[in-house]
């Protein structure tokens, strides 16, 4: 049961990475062009950090440590853009809400693969 788990969170660290991928570079290659504000930087972040989700569910995959390490590196970064994208927002800055909701998924969503991965280590 345990290694299932483990199986679950790196489908979903590679999957959310890949997704990451493939819509950071559709908007900087302009072949996308969203209805709202974008932050460049912010696509720039959420490509990088879709391709080290990517290695973090290969790594969670082979279940190297490495895999959690970067999880827990990830959700860390996610939080943290999280609160400086909810910051910009709440003092008028141009920060599209679906980019904040994009980062609370995607935040919640690492958090969740942590929670897996602990518990497959535990069982």
């Amino acid at each position: 049961m345990s290694l299932t788990k483990q199986r679950i969170a790196s489908l979903l660290g590679i999957a959310i990475g890949l997704l990451s991928i493939f819509a950071g570079s559709k908007v900087l290659l302009g072949i996308s062009i969203p209805a709202y504000t974008v932050l460049k930087w912010l696509v720039v972040y959420n490509l990088v950090l879709g391709f080290v989700s990517v290695a973090a569910g290969i790594g969670l995959w082979k279940e190297h440590r490495s895999g959690l390490l970067f999880a827990i590196l990830i959700a860390i970064s996610h939080s943290i853009i999280l609160i400086a994208l909810s910051a910009i927002y709440l003092t008028g800055g141009a920060v599209a809400a679906k980019s904040i909701l994009a980062m609370v998924f995607r935040t919640s969503l690492w958090l969740l693969i942590i929670m897996l991965v602990r518990k497959a280590a535990a069982a």
